[in-house]
């Protein structure tokens, strides 16, 4: 964890390093638009995950920069909940979001006609803090 903190920080600051006050002011701006996002996500991630033994509800990054994989694990995913495979026993909701970069918006305007899919910027924070709760509590995900 440490060696990743390490190279997380020297990363940033080469880039500030090469790219000046400009990357800097960017990098403060944005780092301004996500903390009230996670700081949302907090709470709204306790109560998902107290939820849980009667609710499931999944979140799943849509690998939208490729097209192969945008189309082809997407249609899977659509394929195996027809066939009633991998399907939980309980209530359940998969809710989707799509990585920044998008390959094809017409493909992703299709699959939003099929899929629950919600904005990156408030689904990421809150699938990230799952996953924080889930290894710190010993839960499963």
């Amino acid at each position: 964890m440490v060696i990743n903190l390490n190279k997380f920080l020297n990363k940033h600051y080469l880039q500030i390093k090469k790219g000046g006050i400009r990357v800097l002011f960017i990098k403060f701006f944005s780092l301004l638009l996500i903390i009230p996002s996670y700081l949302i996500s907090i709470p709204i991630s306790l109560i998902i995950i107290i939820i849980k033994p009667l609710v499931l509800i999944r979140f799943k990054e849509l690998h939208s920069s490729r097209i192969g994989h945008f189309s082809a694990d997407t249609e899977l995913y659509c394929c195996e909940k027809d066939a009633k495979i991998n399907l939980p026993n309980k209530i359940y909701k998969d809710i989707f979001y799509f990585k920044k970069f998008v390959c094809n918006k017409f493909l992703a305007k299709m699959w939003k006609r099929k899929l629950i899919i919600l904005p990156n910027w408030l689904l990421k924070p809150l699938h990230n803090m799952i996953i924080i709760y889930c290894k710190l509590f010993n839960l499963k995900k």
